[in-house]
């Protein structure tokens, strides 16, 4: 027997809180993107901002949009509208999305550690 798909209930027993949690993970999920896209911006610009810790805090803000954008939309398609199911091919995109771009924010985390402890 062969999976095809993905099955994902939700908050399926709350049918009464979902576009209370709907409108909360959106808030949540803007509010994110809000920040670290004018992170990396205002390090993007703003030639003071040119030494390695705020290209770090960049790069770790632009990890966090593809981390965020990867889950959230979803989660949110699922809150609102319920259980819904989720092909096999695009699970594992997801979860390889997913897994790239943690991978890539530990690396980021420590080798800006390791620039720290240089720097003292």
């Amino acid at each position: 027997m062969t999976v095809t798909e993905f099955f994902l209930l939700g908050f399926d027993h709350v049918q009464s809180l979902r576009p209370f949690l709907f409108i909360l993970f959106l808030l949540i999920y803007v509010l994110t993107l809000v920040g670290n896209v004018s992170i990396i911006i205002l390090v993007s610009i703003s030639h003071r901002l040119q030494y390695p810790m705020y290209l770090f805090l960049r790069n770790l803000s632009i990890c966090d949009v593809l981390f965020t954008t990867n889950i959230v939309p979803k989660m949110l398609q699922v809150t609102l509208h319920g259980g819904d199911s989720i092909s096999f091919s695009s699970c594992v995109g997801q979860l390889y999305m997913f897994a790239g771009t943690a991978i890539a924010e530990c690396l980021l985390l420590h080798i800006s550690s390791y620039d720290r402890y240089l720097a003292i």
